[in-house]
């Protein structure tokens, strides 16, 4: 009985994971963001689908999904390592995307070696070298984004739920690193079933920060981008003019209303890069682009609950730039102190 929830845990893992892969793809992300996050979940999902056949001895009637499972593995570290540069700045240069990939690239091409030279007949085995090498890389990947994280001085909750997930990244990359160099482990059913349900527990993890903190990624992003600001960017910029076109943005045009609204794209439309931008909000409005546009969303709101009081809540909130039900809530309590509806009984 238990053998068979894990597998269905396991499998379940693989479907969420190409779920989110699929999502990512579609999502309102910049094209470099989306690549990631899709290569990364894709990857992911590959990794337990192979892992889950090895697990339940299914393997040898797939054979396709171990030469893929071999490159995925190397793209888990780099990916996350990648996204995390994404959004702290904006952008990464794609010679230096290229460079992380080259482990990935190289064990493509071995996995296309194998699968070219592999002798009739023979079975096919998980090499423990790849995995050694790969779980290593991947939590010192994973280490180098945390050290990010921890250089921050009086990290947020988010920062600090980001970091604990990360700790358990980690700890799952070396652990794994470890169990590959005692090479029975990769034989033994009990290693596939703690990793396959670590992994699935990740996943699950993340859809429900996801709801929980739906604005976890921005605070993130502002904490890596916005520590401080010790060589100043903004020493060429008519700070005074940047301000004056800042606010004609939001209350002129009201771009805050725009839920694909990032910190890089009203950057692009101030002719700013974002750790600019960052610098401009964070020195000269002593706010954060996060709390900037949540609280224009949360005015904008509680100005049409009191005009429009049949209007239905959430519509409103969905009106002025909030993307969900929970993103919206979550803010307006956090500003306001109450929720919406409250808030509208009070002023009525």
């Amino acid at each position: 009985m238990i053998d068979t929830l894990l597998s269905y845990w396991a499998f379940f893992g693989v479907g969420l994971a190409w779920l989110y892969a699929v999502g990512h793809s579609v999502s309102s992300h910049n094209a470099v963001s989306k690549l990631l996050l899709t290569a990364l979940f894709a990857a992911l999902g590959v990794i337990q689908l192979c892992w889950g056949l090895l697990r339940v001895g299914g393997i040898n009637d797939y054979p396709v999904i171990l030469y893929l499972h071999q490159p995925a593995l190397f793209l888990i570290g780099p990916c996350l390592y990648c996204y995390s540069k994404v959004i702290g700045t904006g952008h990464i240069h794609h010679r230096w995307l290229w460079l992380h990939m080259i482990p990935a690239l190289l064990s493509a091409g071995f996995s296309v070696a194998q699968y070219i030279y592999k002798e009739p007949g023979v079975p096919i085995a998980l090499s423990a070298v790849w995995v050694a090498l790969s779980g290593g890389i991947g939590a010192v990947y994973v280490a180098l984004v945390l050290r990010r994280l921890l250089g921050i001085n009086n990290p947020s909750r988010y920062i600090r739920v980001e970091i604990g997930v990360l700790i358990f990244l980690m700890l799952i990359g070396a652990g794994v690193a470890i169990a590959a160099l005692f090479g029975a482990l990769l034989e033994s059913r009990t290693f596939f079933s703690v990793y396959l349900s670590l992994v699935t527990f990740v996943l699950v993890l993340s859809y429900w920060l996801g709801v929980r903190y739906p604005e976890l990624v921005h605070y993130v992003a502002e904490a890596t981008e916005a520590r401080k600001y010790e060589n100043s960017t903004l020493e060429n910029v008519d700070v005074v003019a940047q301000v004056d076109t800042l606010e004609r943005l939001m209350m002129e045009e009201h771009v805050y209303q725009d839920d694909t609204l990032s910190l890089a794209s009203l950057a692009e439309q101030l002719d700013l890069t974002a750790h600019q931008l960052s610098e401009l909000l964070n020195e000269h409005k002593k706010i954060s682009f996060s709390a900037y546009i949540k609280q224009l969303r949360v005015a904008e709101a509680q100005r049409r609950l009191v005009l429009e009081p049949d209007e239905v809540i959430l519509n409103i909130g969905l009106a002025v730039g909030f993307s969900s039900s929970s993103a919206f809530y979550s803010a307006f309590r956090e500003v306001s102190g109450c929720p919406p509806g409250r808030f509208r009984k009070q002023q009525g």
